[in-house]
């Protein structure tokens, strides 16, 4: 069952939240969010990829800014950790489980023109190659 789909659904590239027990797949209530609309307006989208240093302890830091021409405010962003070495995608809450490995400490940083997101990651093989998947939402008013 697939709840949250960033990229294209319906025919369209967007971002698509279902309610519970509801599948984006074939949808029979209201969606929660529906990029479609222009409440949810995507000013911008896209990987950018992190930079990993360590080990220290056999744990890794995962850190990435990703820069964007400034919107004139801070805006709605949502981001995803992609482990590169199995393609999954983890995204909050599961952040404290990336493909089996402990993840500790995400952070996000939104500023009006750039994205910071670091995690530290621990315990299995840590020595993997990771992007941040990011959705920044413009504001319609």
């Amino acid at each position: 069952m697939r709840r949250t789909v960033i990229g294209t659904l319906f025919g369209q590239p967007g971002f698509y939240v279902s309610q519970p027990g509801d599948d984006l797949d074939n949808p029979t209530k209201n969606l929660l969010l529906d990029s479609r609309f222009s409440s949810l307006e995507i000013a911008y989208s896209g990987l950018h990829p992190l930079t990993r240093s360590g080990p220290t302890n056999g744990a890794y830091w995962f850190n990435g800014t990703l820069s964007f021409p400034s919107l004139g405010y801070v805006p709605l962003a949502y981001v995803g950790f992609v482990d590169l070495g199995s393609d999954v995608v983890s995204y909050p809450p599961n952040v404290s489980d990336i493909n089996g490995r402990f993840a500790t400490d995400p952070r996000m940083i939104v500023r009006h023109n750039e994205i910071f997101v670091s995690y530290y990651i621990q315990g299995g093989q840590g020595a993997f190659n990771a992007n941040f998947s990011y959705v920044i939402f413009r504001d319609p008013a």
